[in-house]
């Protein structure tokens, strides 16, 4: 299961600067409202399970943006809801008066202050019980769903899930329509990205197209047709698909060319995912050109299994791999991808499902 937990749009009351929480219920700002169609452009693509947001108003409207592009009712949970602090809500030193009370009440009722509420209003505790509740519920799915709630609620979800302890949950920002993913696998949950807004830093650049993209996990014996390249990470045979190319065409066209590859049998689709270049991607000339051009990768995943090598010829742009230097055993492959720390977050995604992909040759042959 992946969840896209999704922080709500700017309010009217943001836009104000008053605090909401859960007594002051204003709908979407017009500036909200194009955040929230920006983050609903970001997310359509993606093929979702099921849709949830919390009942109050500014994360239903960005909910409602949001499944515009998806076939699903949104289901409104009153667990997602912001924190509640009662009577404190309106009054410009409440998170003062929160503190003191807090402390008050603790010492006189002999309780830890997370489990005091303010006057009309919630518990920390109660805060994190309802989001521990929601998440439990949701474990039912198997596959991505969205969730849009608020920032103080975003936040505990650090918390639950073990990315961070409870006491240093509330340290993450969240800004209006920032994204978040979370996913679990086997039982164990890990936090991919926080606070993600790249979808509000360059409108211009989101309409660019993506750039169709090829990658070849090459099998043979134990190994994989890979190389170690000068900028620290695993090279794998693929590019670009030229116009009107059919995408498996590409990939043999590039895998003979890098690394005088020639395949046996069919290529058998691994799968397709969608990265959105960081603004700090290009490196080079190349690189720099291409940025101008698209906005990020359209990647297809391919698994094929090699017949023979022979002298790679290269192309007009580059010359071919080192015959000496295109076999990499799989288990070092997925060792070394899993030691990467340096890449930026929105490319971490393309890096885990290489090494799903590279997860699936280990098996297929240990099954064998």
């Amino acid at each position: 299961m992946k969840i896209f937990l999704v922080r709500h749009g700017e309010s009217e009351a943001n836009e104000k600067g008053i605090h909401q929480g859960q007594r002051i219920d204003t709908g979407l700002s017009k500036r909200g409202k194009e955040q929230a169609k920006l983050i609903a452009e970001r997310l359509k693509d993606e093929k979702i399970e099921a849709i949830y947001s919390s009942d109050l108003k500014r994360a239903k409207e960005t909910a409602e943006e949001i499944a515009k592009f998806h076939k699903k009712k949104i289901i409104l949970d009153k667990r997602l809801r912001e924190f509640d602090l009662g009577d404190f809500t309106e009054l410009e030193n409440r998170w003062e008066l929160m503190q003191e009370h807090k402390k008050k009440e603790s010492e006189r009722l002999g309780i830890k202050r997370w489990e005091v509420s303010p006057p009309g209003g919630e518990s920390e505790w109660a805060h994190i019980l309802r989001v521990k509740s929601f998440l439990k519920d949701i474990e039912q799915h198997e596959g991505n769903i969205i969730v849009v709630a608020h920032g103080g609620t975003n936040r505990i979800f650090f918390g639950v899930t073990g990315h961070t302890s409870m006491e240093k949950m509330y340290e993450h920002k969240q800004e209006n329509t920032c994204l978040n993913i979370i996913e679990k696998n086997e039982g164990d949950y890990k936090v991919h990205l926080i606070n993600c807004t790249r979808h509000l830093e360059d409108k211009e650049r989101l309409k660019l197209p993506f750039r169709k993209n090829c990658e070849g996990y090459l099998v043979l014996g134990d190994s994989v047709i890979a190389r170690n390249t000068e900028y620290g990470y695993i090279d794998f045979p693929g590019g670009g698909v030229e116009e009107k190319e059919d995408i498996k065409e590409a990939l043999k066209r590039e895998s003979f060319e890098e690394a005088g590859v020639i395949l046996e049998g069919e290529l058998k689709e691994a799968g397709v995912i969608r990265t959105i270049w960081p603004a700090d991607w290009a490196k080079n000339e190349k690189q720099k050109k291409r940025f101008e051009k698209y906005k990020g990768d359209e990647m297809h995943f391919f698994i094929g299994k090699v017949k023979d090598l022979v002298e790679p010829k290269g192309d007009s742009e580059e010359k071919g791999w080192d015959v000496n230097e295109r076999l990499m055993k799989i288990s070092d492959a997925i060792k070394t991808i899993g030691g990467y720390r340096h890449f930026p977050k929105e490319l971490e995604e393309y890096y885990e499902f290489k090494l799903k992909v590279l997860g699936k040759l280990i098996n297929a042959g240990e099954e064998k």
